[in-house]
């Protein structure tokens, strides 16, 4: 019988720190506008994220950075690999306008945001796979996601996106069969199993503010 390798993919939490401030501070932001440039680092999980204003209302955001992988071969094994990742986001930002007459802040781009993503992921850091399959190994996935984004108290900032979406990935799987004589399960080596479907898509992540905003 064949089991599928099964991967959890997890995209690592981001913290982004920022100090707190009124709306009315128009030292890096438009009156009702994105900031240009606002880079973070991963802390849970390393990595970057870089996003870039393209006007008052659209920007576009990269993460770069490490995920994990939870993996089951079906019989007695489990494995725990770290997977490089990159996730891209086109936003447009529908509510800067709304917050600011209402008194909040939109510093450090502080917003519901609606989205296009893009999720890619290249190989398994883990010695567990023969073959090279750890290296070949792969997981796209592309869909729109509503998400917001906000600064808090004592530079701690929160983004979370969420949406439907379309992926295809290539994941390391193991072949089994059984055994009558031994009366057990018997791996019959290792493949990749490719699979494609619509799935849940999203995003949490907490930084660092590399380049915050006094």
């Amino acid at each position: 019988m064949k089991k599928i390798y099964l991967i959890l993919f997890l995209t690592g939490l981001f913290f982004s720190a920022d100090a707190q401030t009124s709306s009315r501070d128009t030292s890096s932001t438009s009156k009702a506008g994105l900031q240009k440039n606002l880079l973070s680092m991963g802390f849970l999980l390393p990595g970057f994220t870089y996003e870039r204003a393209l006007n008052n209302h659209m920007s576009l955001s990269a993460t770069a950075g490490l995920t994990f992988a939870i993996g089951d071969d079906g019989v007695s094994e489990s494995s725990f690999d770290l997977i490089p990742f990159g996730y891209l986001t086109g936003r447009y930002y529908y509510n800067l306008e709304e917050r600011q007459k209402k008194g909040k802040s939109i510093l450090h781009n502080s917003g519901n945001y609606l989205a296009l993503s893009l999720t890619y992921q290249k190989g398994v850091l883990s010695p567990d796979w023969p073959d090279k399959l750890d290296e070949q190994a792969s997981y796209f996935s592309v869909g729109p996601v509503w998400g917001f984004q906000r600064t808090f108290k004592d530079n701690f900032h929160i983004n979370i996106d969420l949406g439907v979406g379309y992926y295809k990935a290539k994941s390391p799987a193991t072949d089994f069969y059984y055994d009558p004589i031994n009366n057990e399960i018997v791996s019959n080596g290792y493949y990749l199993e490719d699979t494609s479907a619509m799935t849940i898509i999203g995003n949490i992540r907490f930084g660092i503010l590399l380049n915050r905003k006094k």
